[in-house]
């Protein structure tokens, strides 16, 4: 169906604040900006499922949300990817904005673990 224009409005915003943010921003302000994007990606779906079956998760996903955003490179590429990820959408190319979607989760799974394995956790 056809995307709500408020819903686009909240994306476009959750990615202009989360690009925004400076070096000196503190992490649970980083997290959250990340969470309101994915949240805004979630609700454009059209599928109310998807936010529910996710939020008991956040806890959880905020935690490796933190080891990747403490890296600076890593941070940027993020964003880089959630730019590729919204205008895939916003364009109506639900292909590309898929491989994009699971491009994302998969480079965000694989830095965690090296993140870890750093740490010797």
């Amino acid at each position: 169906g056809k995307i709500n224009q408020a819903e686009i409005a909240v994306l476009r915003e959750a990615f202009a604040a989360g690009s925004r943010l400076g070096e000196g921003t503190a992490m649970s302000r980083r997290v959250q900006a990340d969470i309101d994007f994915h949240r805004a990606i979630y609700r454009i779906s059209g599928n109310a499922l998807i936010v529910e079956a996710l939020d008991p998760l956040w806890p959880h996903m905020q935690r490796a949300m933190v080891l990747v955003l403490e890296a600076g490179p890593l941070r940027k590429r993020a964003w880089r990817e959630h730019r590729q990820i919204m205008e895939s959408i916003l364009d109506g190319e639900p292909d590309a904005s898929a491989a994009a979607a699971s491009a994302h989760a998969t480079e965000a799974g694989i830095q965690t673990e090296m993140r870890l394995r750093e740490r010797g956790a």
